[in-house]
């Protein structure tokens, strides 16, 4: 009560954050907030959530407002991750979701109703959408650039039987269950994981080509980082490490991952530089902490918004980075 008292009486600066602006947004004095500043402002995409909902209620409450990311927003954004963005600093241009989609997205209609399947009209979107309305800023650095590279991988046996079973039949067989998959939104997901190990599916499976060049990389450098969208692949990986002798450090984005927990976690990594500590985590929670000690990452699957992926590996590319030669190697 007395932080709100103060903020209300006499603060200049009032940080909040949107769960708490979602919760508290008429405690407010909202006759002294000239501007609203939103950081980090790609954590939120769907517009009807109630986070969203109050950040485009503070918006419309302020004569200023500026939304800072830095997830990649520039030539290469795709029309689909920023309507939110647009309708909030421009909501007399941007007021329909399925008109703005039918204009920049090709759109199919289903039995379960309208698909958004991609991109259309990109140089125009560029042009009259993207130019006037985002602005990309890089800061000036003597440093390298991070190199992205693919690396071609091959499937296994186990790994194109259990992948065409799923695709030609919808189901697969398991050392545990019948595996079913009614819709290609089900298929596509086990797809992935499949890729990234077939351990992930059947637990009786072997790990895979992913792993075997892992182990190979981590002989030559076992202070990495490793990044894929799912969770379990996580538990996966930090249970494989801690069998090969390494030390694993998780960072993935839940309610049981307070603020100090990540900052005691990025710390530890970059002080164990000279050891066998190998970082794993998530690629949507890749914000918020600083892998600088690290010279390769490696990614074990992607996002599929390009941005999540540039975000996650920009983890060691900071500032304080002094190491030549840092690598982002996605495994294809």
């Amino acid at each position: 009560e007395k932080t709100w008292k103060h903020a209300v009486s006499s603060a200049r600066l009032i940080h909040v954050t949107p769960a708490l602006l979602a919760s508290s947004i008429d405690r407010l004095p909202w006759e002294r907030i000239g501007c609203v500043v939103w950081d980090e402002c790609d954590t939120h995409r769907d517009e009807k959530k109630a986070q969203a909902l109050a950040i485009q209620e503070a918006f419309k409450r302020v004569d200023y407002g500026v939304m800072g990311s830095g997830s990649l927003m520039d030539a290469k954004c795709d029309p689909m991750d920023i309507f939110l963005y647009l309708k909030i600093c421009r909501p007399k241009f941007f007021p329909s979701y399925w008109s703005y989609m039918n204009t920049w997205c090709n759109v199919m209609m289903t039995p379960y109703g309208r698909r958004v399947l991609g991109p259309k009209n990109l140089e125009n979107f560029r042009k009259y959408i993207l130019q006037p309305n985002i602005f990309y800023l890089e800061k000036q650095s003597d440093r390298p650039r991070i190199v992205r590279s693919q690396v071609p991988m091959e499937m296994s046996p186990t790994q194109e039987r259990m992948y065409w079973a799923l695709v030609d039949e919808l189901m697969l067989e398991t050392s545990i269950e019948l595996i079913s998959a009614p819709n290609q939104v089900s298929v596509q997901g086990r797809l992935r994981k499949i890729l990234i190990s077939p351990r992930l599916i059947d637990p009786a499976a072997e790990l895979g080509p992913t792993f075997d060049y892992l182990e190979a990389e981590l002989e030559q450098d076992p202070h990495i980082v490793i990044f894929t969208p799912f969770r379990d692949a996580v538990e996966l990986f930090e249970t494989w490490l801690k069998v090969k002798g390494y030390d694993p450090v998780k960072f993935y984005g839940d309610q049981t991952m307070s603020t100090d927990d990540l900052l005691a976690r990025q710390n530890y990594f970059n002080r164990n530089k000279s050891g066998k500590t190998v970082a794993i985590g998530t690629i949507e929670f890749s914000r918020g902490f600083e892998l600088y000690s690290a010279r390769q990452c490696f990614f074990a699957g992607f996002h599929y918004t390009p941005g999540k992926n540039y975000q996650a590996h920009d983890r060691l590319d900071r500032e304080n980075q002094i190491m030549e030669g840092r690598e982002a190697k996605f495994l294809v």
